[in-house]
């Protein structure tokens, strides 16, 4: 499924997502081309994933959010040249749980989590009902690409 010419990392920093490095390193290229497209965006070169858990999550969105408590994912943008995007996060026990609250799939949580991320990367966010509309929409438009339901509709249910 390598669509795209760039490089990325997927490191896995606490033992449970062991049997999932594969699985993310196989989807992380369509999502990212999707994403890209629709977008309208060009390519990127380099990014980072993350696979901790909650522990490591939480110091870090302590550290840089000042929240003290643990949470799915986090999204650092490079400050360096444009096409290196930057690191996602991702916490196992956190995305373990919501996927079991929401009865959905762990891995569409997790592609749902990777997709959120990188969206952040591109420059979106959630600080206002505005934004977070616009977002949820790309969100559920990839989602959707990818035969994952929506996670909105699911929440609200």
């Amino acid at each position: 499924m390598s669509q795209l010419p760039f490089n990325f990392d997927v490191s896995v920093r606490a033992k449970q997502w062991g049997v999932y490095k594969a699985y993310i390193t196989d989807v992380t290229p369509g999502i990212i081309h999707k994403i890209l497209t629709l977008l309208e965006r060009p390519i990127v070169n380099e990014l980072s994933i993350a696979l901790v858990n909650d522990k490591e999550i939480q110091f870090l969105n302590k550290k840089f959010r000042d929240k003290n408590k643990a949470t799915n994912v986090l999204s650092f943008p490079s400050n360096g040249p444009a096409p290196i995007l930057g690191e996602i996060i991702l916490s196992y026990e956190t995305l373990k749980k919501e996927a079991e609250e929401l009865l959905i799939p762990f891995k569409h949580h997790l592609i749902h989590m990777l997709v959120h991320g990188f969206l952040h990367l591109q420059g979106f966010d959630h600080q206002t009902d505005e934004d977070a509309a616009i977002m949820e929409k790309l969100e559920v438009q990839v989602l959707s690409d990818l035969n994952i339901d929506n996670p909105y509709k699911i929440k609200d249910e």
